[in-house]
């Protein structure tokens, strides 16, 4: 296993981490605000309880002086709110041990009440002339039983707010231990893993630099083999026609043997010297067809390390981008967890319970930050949100206190941002959210150069690969171009508008090494022609048993007196140092070993396109 693939493992499950925290932190405070509405909903009840004992034992009392009906069905009424709300609290599940018992306890005095109410219930319905005497021992029982009851409702009270105050602390330390983790996790991760990333790449970045020095000393190389290559041709020519005019002369002589025997013989002689002459000449001429092959298979490396040359400079900046990138952001994380790793916990315990839920919803708010906002929508958030802040709060430093809040993801007046402002610690409150904001944000940054980087490294090193004998293979001609546009990628988001016609997408036999040097040579003439700005359309599609793919610029076109020189040899209408004039001429001679053709349409002032054709199953050897 590679460092980079290390590396990339060891921030996944640094990612991982810090999420199933995050989530976690987010799954207790929801408990935590679930538990509280249950424990205010059993002490409210308990509340109604004693609300509701006071008003059956004055009704009662009422009872011994009045006799109305209205009074037996409210009566009826509370005596059935009473019992069902003792029977909720009895069932209610968060229940201890200790309040099961106090329910127990006070069960008595509530059967006996409910008991004695029935009681006067029942007295009253039934008879017309009511004896006092005879409701008065009821009565008594009633007034006995309450003040215990309201008593032993009291302590109930009592234990169920203890006990949600002692679940709300627990929850209150498991989360502040959760967020410490996190912000550690945060901290090991910008130390072990974004600080050896950054170096690996300078180093990588170094290499190229030296590769691009050794690639200038080529030039002159690829110039006098294309001189030794155009000697070997002229010799191979001599040659031939001396072959030709041996094989006439042989023909007239073995014409003249028809004549005389003795010129027979001398004529046999002479014919095997010639035949021993022209064995040497055909091993002299294969000799040279060999040595033209090299030849040719150097020119065409040579061309391609000389493009690839050109690549370099392109790549490297390419890569620097993400390199700031992540060197900016990790110096802003570093920066932001000194600031607030060791002022947070005390910070976060001395806030208050309201304060806390809109500190954890804002944070939370600035983690889904939409970052596709432009910088123009942003000044315009943080001027409304400073002339808000200049009327409610005068007292602030506004401009940076509006600042903060637009980075966090605060756009407007809300009930969590009005509890953070209208505390004492609002602005150290918005300054720590504003770290931890910043520290997410910088993660999020770091990752996404990251896979650009290694996007541009794996296209470099697929376009740079070399084998001593390429072999015919399949491949998708798309995925080649592509690798070809990411190396480019910096150019082309300047002033390029790339438009793909990809209607072919199955797999091509084919040189792939030697093909991808040629849409390498097309797409970057058609940049070239455009000066960096234009539209580039490449289309694949398939025609008639073949794949014909075609690279189409906005340029100027090419002139008609030059037309016919563009595939010639060390033609080149590039200033010098730009262009060798092989470019072309190398192209044509890979397509038609594909047993293809390449060949162009321009129309001057609008633009020029490149046509290759290719046989979707070419026969072809190992080279």
């Amino acid at each position: 296993m590679t460092q980079t693939q290390k590396l990339i493992i060891s921030y996944a499950i640094a990612l991982t981490l810090i999420g199933i925290f995050t989530i976690g932190s987010q799954w207790l405070v929801q408990v935590s605000l679930s538990n509280q509405e249950s424990d205010a909903r059993l002490i409210n009840l308990a509340g109604r309880q004693r609300m509701l004992s006071q008003k059956i034992s004055k009704i009662s009392l009422l009872m011994i002086y009045k006799h109305e009906a209205k009074q037996l069905t409210e009566i009826d009424t509370l005596l059935k709110m009473w019992t069902n709300t003792h029977e909720k609290l009895k069932i209610a599940p968060q229940n201890s041990t200790e309040l099961k018992k106090m329910y127990a306890d006070i069960s008595p005095f509530l059967e006996d009440i409910t008991y004695n109410v029935m009681a006067l219930k029942v007295v009253h319905q039934y008879e017309k002339n009511i004896d006092t005497l005879k409701i008065q021992k009821n009565i008594e029982n009633i007034l006995t039983n309450e003040p215990k009851f309201l008593e032993l409702m009291n302590n109930i009270t009592f234990q169920l707010d203890k006990e949600a105050s002692l679940r709300l602390q627990t929850v209150k330390r498991t989360e502040w231990i959760m967020m410490g983790i996190t912000l550690l996790l945060l901290f090991l991760e910008a130390l072990l893993i974004f600080r050896p990333t950054t170096k690996a790449i300078s180093k990588y970045l170094h290499k190229i630099e030296e590769s691009n020095q050794q690639l200038g000393a080529s030039e002159e190389e690829l110039r006098q083999n294309v001189e030794e290559l155009k000697t070997m041709q002229d010799a191979l020519i001599i040659k031939n026609n001396t072959i030709e005019q041996n094989t006439l002369a042989l023909k007239e002589k073995n014409e003249a043997l028809l004549g005389s025997e003795e010129e027979l013989r001398q004529n046999i002689e002479e014919l095997q010297t010639i035949q021993e002459t022209t064995y040497k000449q055909k091993n002299d001429l294969e000799i040279l067809i060999q040595n033209l092959q090299n030849a040719q298979k150097q020119l065409i490396e040579s061309e391609k390390m000389a493009v690839l040359g050109q690549i370099v400079a392109q790549v490297a900046h390419e890569i620097n981008t993400p390199l700031g990138a992540i060197k900016s952001s990790a110096g802003n994380i570093e920066t932001s967890l000194k600031n607030v790793i060791f002022a947070y916990p005390e910070f976060y315990e001395k806030l208050s319970e309201i304060e806390k839920m809109a500190f954890l919803t804002i944070l939370r708010k600035s983690f889904d930050k939409d970052q596709s906002m432009t910088l123009r929508q942003e000044r315009q958030f943080k001027k409304s949100m400073t002339i808000f802040l200049d009327i409610k709060y005068p007292e602030m430093d506004t401009t940076e206190v509006a600042e903060k809040l637009i980075e966090i993801g605060l756009y407007e007046d809300s009930l969590v941002l009005q509890t953070i402002l209208q505390s004492p610690k609002a602005v150290k409150t918005i300054s720590i959210l504003h770290e931890l904001s910043l520290l997410m944000r910088g993660t999020s940054n770091i990752a996404t150069a990251v896979g650009k980087a290694s996007n541009i490294v794996v296209a470099l090193k697929n376009y740079s690969r070399k084998s001593e004998i390429e072999k015919a293979q399949k491949v998708v001609i798309a995925d080649q171009i592509e690798n070809v546009l990411a190396l480019y990628q910096n150019i082309l988001q300047k002033g390029m508008h790339i438009v793909r016609d990809f209607q072919y997408l199955s797999e091509t036999y084919c040189y792939s090494e030697q093909l991808q040097q040629v849409w390498t040579n097309l797409i970057i003439n058609g940049i070239q022609a455009m000066k960096q700005t234009g539209t580039l359309t490449i289309s694949i599609k398939s025609a008639d048993g073949n794949v014909l793919i075609s690279v189409q610029d906005t340029g100027t076109g090419i002139p008609a007196e030059i037309q016919h020189k563009v595939f010639d040899t060390f033609f080149t209408t590039k200033p010098s140092g730009e262009g060798s004039g092989l470019g072309l001429d190398i192209c044509k001679t890979i397509i038609e070993k594909h047993q293809g053709k390449i060949y162009f349409e321009t129309t001057e002032g609008v633009g020029t396109t490149f046509f290759v054709s290719l046989p979707e199953t070419p026969v072809l050897a190992e080279i």
